[in-house]
């Protein structure tokens, strides 16, 4: 009978082996855990899927409310304010708030303002500053009194809550995507959503 010489490259590969790394489960029902894609990367972590979750179900829920019509016809103009990221996940929440702007625009009932808020485009009020100057043509340049003020504010936070199981070996990490749109003249939430995804996993091993 021969014995198996095992080098220290196998003994790596053995133990490796029997450690197994146990999955993450996630309520996003876009996640591999829901679907069953075994190929479908997921962690504690906020990915692009959870992002993507969460800015189209706040955007479905706004527009089947009826305050996402505006009262005489036409458009809400809407800008962004701050959408804070209270979690331990180092991500930009424009991924979530660019989104969520794409998919409203796409409804026809709203205009997205970059005058001012969170994705002011600087070059807008530059633009003002070139009024008198020898060097343009005044007939293209954009004067006084032209940009038009957002009704609208899309604001909100994203948090995370962590519980532990009875034993100790499992984790649960628990997402909420809170958003609001805000009537700027009387300061009124008119719209609010509430997204959560809870993630479960071992208490050992993990990555963020």
């Amino acid at each position: 009978m021969k014995l198996l010489k095992v080098t220290p490259i196998l003994a790596v590969l053995i133990i490796s082996g029997c450690v197994s790394n146990p999955a993450v489960v996630s309520t996003n029902p876009l996640s591999g855990s829901a679907t069953g894609d075994k190929k479908a990367y997921e962690s504690f972590s906020i990915t692009s899927v959870d992002i993507g979750y969460a800015a189209n179900e706040a955007v479905q829920q706004f527009l089947e409310a009826p305050e996402s019509i505006k009262p005489g016809g036409g458009r809400y103009v809407i800008a962004v304010d701050e959408v804070v990221n209270d979690t331990l996940n180092n991500f930009e929440t424009r991924r979530l708030t660019a989104q969520i702007k794409r998919k409203l625009r796409q409804s026809g009932r709203f205009r997205f303002s970059n005058a001012v808020g969170a994705d002011q485009t600087k070059a807008v009020l530059e633009e003002r500053q070139l009024q008198d100057s020898k060097l343009f043509d005044q007939s293209t340049v954009a004067q006084d009194g032209t940009l038009a003020a957002p009704e609208l504010y899309l604001t909100g936070s994203i948090i995370v809550d962590t519980t532990q199981s009875g034993d100790r070996k499992k984790q649960q990490l628990n997402y909420a995507f809170m958003l609001e749109v805000v009537d700027k003249v009387r300061g009124y939430v008119l719209f609010d959503s509430y997204i959560e995804i809870d993630k479960t996993g071992s208490n050992k091993n993990f990555a963020w």
